[in-house]
């Protein structure tokens, strides 16, 4: 299945804000990648199964948005968006970069490239 991915770079507090912004225009879904995550995952000794490596690179927080179609009248109103984000807050929204990119990708197959089964002792 092809989806088209639209990625916000931004920051933890305004991130449920972008998220939101990318929902009411339309988005699928969307996903927080937060290395603020990891880290209190790191700190409080809690066990994942996987960590992505590259996430451990990331600085800002990207927020993705998934939609079936993007033109230039979605980026304009993502942009318009995003500038009423920035007006209306009264803290550093972060960078605000866009990126954008086509996934092809069997998404009910992908997770179990992922899933690794856990021993527990002799069960």
């Amino acid at each position: 299945m092809k989806y088209n991915e639209i990625a916000i770079s931004t920051n933890t507090i305004t991130s449920d804000l972008i998220s939101d912004l990318l929902i009411s225009l339309g988005s699928e879904g969307t996903s927080i990648i937060d290395p603020s995550d990891i880290e209190f995952v790191k700190q409080n000794d809690v066990t994942w199964d996987f960590i992505d490596n590259n996430l451990l690179k990331e600085t800002d927080v990207i927020v993705k948005g998934f939609f079936n179609e993007v033109n230039e009248s979605l980026i304009a109103d993502i942009n318009k968006g995003l500038i009423q984000i920035k007006d209306n807050c009264g803290w550093d929204v972060g960078k605000l970069t866009i990126s954008t990119k086509v996934i092809e990708e069997d998404f009910l197959s992908t997770w179990k490239k992922f899933y690794v089964p856990i021993e527990i002792n002799n069960i």
